[in-house]
């Protein structure tokens, strides 16, 4: 039976673009949700969400399958399902897949032991754990041992040697244009996030900002479920309390947002374009949630 996918689509804009008609449905202060239109949903329960380089978005389900919806450029927020050939928008991966990511032109996945490419058998890179993201043609795994830089190559991956120094067990990473942020705590995965890191590929010297470890304190974090670099910063999503956490680009906390006073209830995970954020969840309605960007970044 058909299922409806529901993605909380966050537009975080620069100007005053955001002139277009809306049906909202939940606001809070500045941020109001409004609803935007996606394609039926053909898959299991979905776990997973990405975007590539013009936008179209990758969701994977529980059972492996990742289904591709292609964006509609001549509305503010719709998508509906690359029907190609007899695929009807489902790419089926070679055996589990847990954490997917699009670069370049192709889509990777983690299968539990080694990093894979769709629709390339041949390529293969093993990875010491699941936390991974790719930039600049180099591959960043995150782990209980620390952080480390490996070379994309056709086949599948070398190492690069590159030492990070001073990195803790992490919890979640994100990498772009030479840099790498890294969620992190002393003992491991089990114990609330202790910090954000955010490193440079091209320098010795990371900024490292503490998370607090008080409960009523805008930078404390239950969990790191989800970190992604947006055009001007760092997002880090916390599907346990359900909060979004919004830094610089350095790392510097500028505002933490209460999801559930914002209407968005029991979200799975996240995905950013540019500065549009997305999180995925699978209930029956298609929420948009638009954030201004000066009013987070002031």
């Amino acid at each position: 039976m058909k299922k409806t996918i529901l993605i909380f689509l966050a537009l975080i804009f620069i100007s005053l673009f955001l002139g277009c008609s809306e049906d909202v449905v939940s606001s809070s202060g500045e941020f109001r949700a409004t609803r935007c239109a996606v394609d039926e949903w053909n898959g299991h329960s979905p776990k997973r969400i990405v975007f590539d380089e013009v936008g179209d978005a990758y969701v994977l389900d529980d059972f492996s399958t990742v289904y591709h919806y292609r964006r509609d450029p001549s509305r503010l927020c719709a998508f509906e399902l690359a029907r190609d050939g007899e695929s009807f928008g489902a790419i089926h991966l070679s055996g589990f897949a847990d954490e997917i990511e699009h670069y370049g032109n192709s889509l990777y996945y983690f299968d539990g032991i080694s990093l894979r490419r769709a629709f390339d058998d041949s390529f293969d890179c093993s990875l010491a754990n699941v936390y991974f993201d790719i930039d600049g043609g180099n591959i960043f795994t995150g782990s209980n041992m620390g952080l480390d830089m490996l070379k994309l190559t056709a086949e599948g991956c070398v190492s690069e040697n590159k030492e990070f120094p001073g990195n803790l067990r992490i919890h979640a990473l994100a990498a772009s244009s030479g840099k790498v942020a890294t969620v992190e705590s002393v003992t491991g995965t089990g114990e609330n996030p202790s910090r954000l890191v955010v490193y440079s590929t091209s320098s010795s010297i990371p900024y490292r900002h503490a998370l607090s470890d008080i409960e009523e304190s805008e930078t404390y974090f239950c969990s790191a479920t989800r970190l992604r670099f947006f055009n001007s910063g760092i997002l880090l999503f916390d599907k346990e309390c359900e909060k979004l956490g919004v830094f610089d680009r350095e790392g510097y906390f500028i505002n933490a947002l209460n999801l559930r006073e914002l209407g968005i209830r029991s979200p799975k995970d996240m995905a950013v374009f540019e500065n549009e954020v997305y999180f995925l969840t699978e209930t029956s309605m298609i929420l948009t949630y638009r954030l201004d960007l000066a009013d987070l970044l002031r």
